[in-house]
Parts: structure tokens; C-alpha cells; sequence
């Protein structure tokens, strides 16, 4: 007799049996391609949206927040000095953000060494999941927290650098209106 509970049973080993004999193999593309796509949007820079600004901080945050969960002084005492350094990191970085125009769209490019460290960071995470299965340790909970620091503080950085933008942007076209003619028949009389 057809049991779909048993099947659903199979099917779930047969996966973590495949993923696990070749765990190196998937860790090893993972980092291909999410490196290589992370990269590619540093050089290509992202689409700007206010609403990317606000979820994803406030997801690390909840993420970072729940792996405290179970940490002694000393653990919340390490997950909060990786907090601030990513903090102090990531604003020492003002320069990196650049907005640009492209298509009537906004777009910005991210700091390089924003990006290296954050994609380390994880990778190191990832790593550490896979190859010494501690789902809930310190390590994790500590470098979740640098990761929501660099986060946090690269959205000061972006909200800081669209502010900057949209001034230049707006005291340029106040220049533009002031050296426009005022009256613009007045080109066509003195042709």
C-alpha cells in the first residue's frame, strides 16, 4: 500500500544523504556563484529602493537577535563587541557608496570592501554550518552579529550618500534654471 509519509521519508534522507556526501562540492558552488553574482553587482550596482534598506537590516537584526538566544555574559558581551565593529567598519567606509542614473532609474554601487568582508563573513558562516555542524554556537552567533553591523551600518552609509545625491542633484538643477534665459524667444529675435 502507497504510505506518502514514507515516501516524503525517503525522499528527505535520500537528499540529506546526497547533500552530505558532496557537501564540498555544493559549498565549492555556492561560493561560485554567489561570489561571482555578488561581485557582478558591485560592478553593475543595484537598483536603489528604499524598501531594501529597511527589511533587510531589520531581518539580520531579528537573526542576530535569536542566535543570542542561550549565550552566557561572555557571549553577549563577544556578539556585542562584533556588532559595533562591524558598525565602526562599515561607516569608515563613506566614500564607497556612489549613485548614479541610469534609464530615468536610481541605482547605487556598494563598497568593495563592504562587500568583501560581508561575503566573508558569510561564507565563513556557511562554512562553519556545513563542515562542524554547530547550528547554535558562538561562533555563529558572533559572526551573525559583525554581519548585522556591517548591514546596519551600510545603510547609514547608503541613506547618507542618496541625502548627498539628491542635493547635488537638486542644487544642479536650480543652476541649471538660473543660467537658462529668462526669456527663450529672445534666441530666435537675434538670429
Amino acid at each position: 500500500m502507497f504510505n506518502p509519509e514514507t515516501l516524503l521519508n525517503q525522499i528527505e534522507s535520500t537528499a540529506y544523504r546526497i547533500l552530505f556526501e558532496y557537501k564540498l562540492e555544493f559549498f565549492a558552488a555556492f561560493t561560485l556563484v554567489f561570489v561571482g553574482r555578488k561581485f557582478l553587482h558591485v560592478f553593475r550596482g543595484h537598483r536603489y529602493s528604499s524598501r531594501s534598506l529597511i527589511v533587510s537590516p531589520v531581518l539580520y537584526f531579528g537573526f542576530a537577535t535569536a542566535s543570542l538566544y542561550g549565550f552566557n555574559s561572555l557571549g553577549i558581551l563577544l556578539s556585542a563587541v562584533a556588532f559595533l565593529l562591524g558598525l565602526i567598519f562599515s561607516s569608515f567606509i563613506k566614500s564607497g557608496v556612489k549613485f548614479y542614473e541610469m534609464d530615468g532609474a536610481l541605482y547605487y554601487k556598494r563598497s568593495i570592501l563592504i562587500v568583501v568582508a560581508w561575503t566573508g563573513a558569510f561564507i565563513l558562516r556557511l562554512y562553519l554550518l556545513l563542515f562542524y555542524d554547530i547550528t547554535a554556537g558562538l561562533f555563529l552567533g558572533v559572526i551573525l552579529t559583525y554581519l548585522t553591523g556591517i548591514i546596519i551600518g551600510e545603510v547609514f552609509q547608503i541613506a547618507i550618500q542618496k541625502r548627498l545625491f539628491d542635493y547635488k542633484k537638486n542644487r544642479l538643477d536650480e543652476s541649471n534654471k538660473m543660467i537658462s534665459p529668462q526669456y527663450p524667444d529672445e534666441e530666435k529675435r537675434n538670429a
